[in-house]
């Protein structure tokens, strides 16, 4: 067993609402986050979604699905519903709007998981991925593939 939390942020040139949009679907994120294999929204009830993840780890498929709750326009909140490998899955992006039509965007994570591997080489692998997967969506809701602003407010604790 192993756990991480992490925090971080990044300010994107894309206004609140847009910003908003782009992480409240994660359907539009197929094809640009690059170990996504497949995301299916199971339930909508408005506020609350339930959605289906699938990831390509290296050697690993990983299913998940996770409860959404949606504070429009300035808070995603999720929990893990079930999942393969995670006893926890926890977090929210948190969005600011910020002149010039950008928005700030934050979030945080709080995971647990368990592979049959090692724990240190389980939580390499999986803090790899999703600071990876974090950055992807961040590219996503900026509309540039490969980019994002504010590097350096990205960590992992």
């Amino acid at each position: 067993m192993f756990e991480f939390r992490w925090t971080g942020q990044a300010l994107v040139g894309v206004p609140l609402s847009l910003s908003y949009q782009r992480l409240s679907d994660p359907e539009e994120w197929m094809g640009r986050v690059s170990s996504l294999d497949s995301v299916s929204v199971d339930t909508d009830r408005g506020t609350q979604r339930f959605i289906s993840y699938r990831f390509d780890l290296p050697g690993k498929a990983i299913a998940f699905t996770l409860q959404h709750t949606l504070h429009r326009p300035h808070q995603i909140h999720w929990k893990l519903a079930s999942g393969d490998g995670m006893v926890k899955n926890e977090g929210r992006w948190v969005l600011e709007e910020f002149p010039s039509q950008q928005t700030r965007i934050s979030f945080e994570l709080d995971f647990e998981g368990e592979l049959p591997v090692p724990a240190f080489l389980a939580e390499r692998m999986w803090k790899g991925m999703v600071e990876k997967t974090f950055r992807e969506i961040v590219s996503v809701v900026q509309d540039e593939p490969g980019s994002h602003q504010g590097g350096s407010g990205w960590t992992l604790d």
